[in-house]
């Protein structure tokens, strides 16, 4: 079984392998809601693979997360698949980008906006 380190590890290689394949950084474009918008559209079939993964390591504990904080949520939809699959109730979202933070509370993530440039 995967230690959730290595899993972490991982999962950063992954987004860096498809930051690469795709050309994205933040300089190619106008403002963050932007390069948000090109990346989460990149890695959607990524993300539902590793909330799979999430909620599978999550659910051997004894006991199970009462509340959930996801810093750098993005649209939510891996923190709403967690918190389903999970039964969470309490659940904040954490991100740079308005419409990102918009989308997320459409899933009922109640979400926090915060300036990552300074």
């Amino acid at each position: 079984m995967t230690s959730f380190r290595d899993f972490l590890r991982q999962c950063r290689r992954d987004v860096i392998q498809i930051f690469k394949k795709q050309h994205f950084s933040v300089q190619h474009f106008s403002n963050y809601d932007a390069y948000w918008h090109a990346r989460s559209t990149a890695i959607n079939a990524f993300q539902r693979e590793r909330a799979d993964i999430i909620i599978d390591t999550l659910r051997v504990h004894r006991y199970p997360p009462k509340s959930l904080l996801d810093i750098g949520c993005g649209t939510g939809e891996i923190t709403s698949l967690i918190a389903q699959a999970l039964q969470i109730e309490d659940v904040i979202g954490v991100d740079g980008a308005s419409a990102a933070l918009a989308i997320a509370k459409e899933r009922g993530v109640a979400t926090l906006q915060i300036d990552f440039s300074n």
